[in-house]
């Protein structure tokens, strides 16, 4: 669990301090960013439907994994929390 605290003037997340925790802020942002803007075949089938169907359809395309990503996020952080305390696990994946 994440925790914010402001110090005075300074403010501490997880032990960084404020400049720390921007520089991974924006660290983060550009390489999600550099991500999401990369040409693939999703930016291809957004393009596609937009040209075919128009705007409404190419904007409902690219919403689609803000509703199909969730829930397979969730499923791998529960797993994953499930196998974190047996080593022998986490073993075999680390050789993998």
């Amino acid at each position: 669990m994440l925790s914010f605290t402001v110090e005075g003037d300074r403010a501490t997340m997880l032990g960084m301090d404020g400049a720390m925790f921007s520089i991974y802020f924006l660290q983060g942002l550009l390489l999600g960013l550099q991500g999401g803007f990369s040409p693939g075949p999703f930016t291809t089938l957004v393009i596609s439907e937009s040209l075919a169907y128009g705007r409404s359809a190419g904007l409902r395309c690219s919403l689609a994994p803000l509703i199909s990503d969730p829930p397979v996020v969730l499923l791998s952080l529960t797993v994953l929390n499930q196998i974190s305390g047996t080593d022998a696990i986490l073993g075999v994946i680390s050789l993998l």
